[in-house]
């Protein structure tokens, strides 16, 4: 997601990259904490996947705790990104679209962090393919959809089609979501 601003180069102005630039290092930012409240928990789990026996209630106490960090960060990574743009003279009031295209890109961003623990999870569960490929999937769209862009933004609103291709990856990143939530509980023999 963090270069998403860079693909795009090509068919959006300077003003309009700079500010997708701005929401993804803010949301990269401020989207630390749940990383980092994640790293303070890994040893049980990592100690729990290689004893076969993952504590359901630690592990759904962590999901809780990182769930509800990553809900109240979205607003303040969106309060600190309109400041910021606010303090380098430019109003995101006066750019609409690329508004919406970074609370977009802020959502995928959150999306994809709510399913940090299944992730870690799945790793220690020797399940790190099923990860790598469904993200290989959603590389792969990521290309094929900035080529269409590429050639399709003379007819079209580049700053449109930024939106369609943002929408497609969130839909893609809760469909990655519900998937990792899926492949955990298919480890319920592991689950205590």
């Amino acid at each position: 997601m963090y270069l998403i601003p860079s693909i795009f180069k090509s068919v959006l102005d300077g003003k309009d990259i700079y500010i997708m630039s701005i929401g993804a290092t803010i949301s990269g930012v401020v989207l630390i904490f749940p990383r980092s409240i994640l790293n303070d928990k890994l040893q049980k789990l990592s100690k729990d996947a290689r004893e076969k026996t993952i504590d359901i209630d630690y592990y759904n106490k962590i999901k809780k705790s990182l769930n509800y960090i990553c809900l109240v960060l979205i607003p303040i990574s969106m309060i600190v990104t309109v400041f910021y743009l606010f303090f380098n003279n430019i109003n995101p009031l006066n750019y609409p679209i690329m508004s919406f295209n970074v609370a977009l890109m802020m959502l995928i961003i959150i999306v994809g962090q709510l399913s940090i623990v299944e992730s870690t999870l799945l790793v220690f569960l020797n399940g790190e393919n099923k990860i790598i490929g469904f993200n290989t999937l959603i590389f792969v769209f990521v290309l094929i959809f900035y080529f269409c862009i590429s050639f399709i933004s003379i007819y079209f609103s580049p700053e449109y089609l930024v939106s369609v291709f943002l929408f497609g990856v969130l839909l893609l990143y809760v469909i990655r979501n519900f998937y990792l939530k899926n492949t955990i509980r298919g480890y319920r023999n592991v689950l205590a």
